[in-house]
C-alpha cells in the first residue's frame, strides 16, 4: 500500500552549545605597586560561536570574540573573566575564571638605635605583614 500524501509537521534540530574549558596564565600574580603585567585567557573545546567576553571589575576594555584574549592589569584584586558561547538558535552558555592579583607583603625593619658607631651593636627587628612574624637579627 502506498501513501499518497506525506506531511512533515516539524523537525527538531538538536544543536547543543558546549562552552568548553577556560584557562588563564597566570592564575595568580604578586604585583608590586606601580607595575603591571599581562594575563592571557583562553577558551578551548567550545561548540558554537563566542558572543562576548567580560571582566569584573570592568576595565572598560573591549575583548572581541576570539578564543584568546590578553588583558593588562596594574591594580591588585580579583579579576573574573567570563566568556559566552552560543550555537545557532540554541541557548547561550557561559563559563568564568578568576585571576588573583596580590600586592607583595610589606616588611618593615626597625632598630633600637638611630645611629650605630664602629664596634657598637644593635638588634634589628623585621616584621612581615603577610606572615605576621617578627624576625630578630643584629648588626655590627
Amino acid at each position: 500500500m502506498w501513501c499518497s500524501k506525506v506531511s512533515i509537521k516539524s523537525i527538531k534540530v538538536w544543536c547543543p552549545t558546549v562552552v568548553g574549558t577556560l584557562s588563564a596564565t597566570p592564575m595568580t600574580k604578586c604585583l608590586p605597586p606601580g607595575q603591571s603585567f599581562s594575563v592571557t585567557v583562553a577558551l578551548s573545546g567550545q561548540i558554537g560561536t563566542i558572543t562576548s567576553w567580560t571582566r569584573v571589575p570592568s576595565g572598560g576594555a573591549s575583548y572581541g570574540t576570539g578564543s584568546t584574549i590578553t588583558d593588562n592589569i596594574s591594580i591588585a584584586g580579583n579579576y573574573t573573566y567570563t566568556v559566552t558561547v552560543k550555537n545557532g538558535t540554541c541557548e547561550a552558555k557561559s563559563v568564568s575564571i578568576t585571576v588573583k592579583v596580590e600586592n607583595p607583603p610589606i616588611s618593615t625593619i626597625t632598630a633600637n638605635k638611630v645611629w650605630i658607631c664602629p664596634n657598637e651593636e644593635d638588634v634589628l627587628f623585621k616584621f612581615n605583614s603577610a606572615s605576621g612574624q617578627f624576625i630578630n637579627g643584629s648588626i655590627r
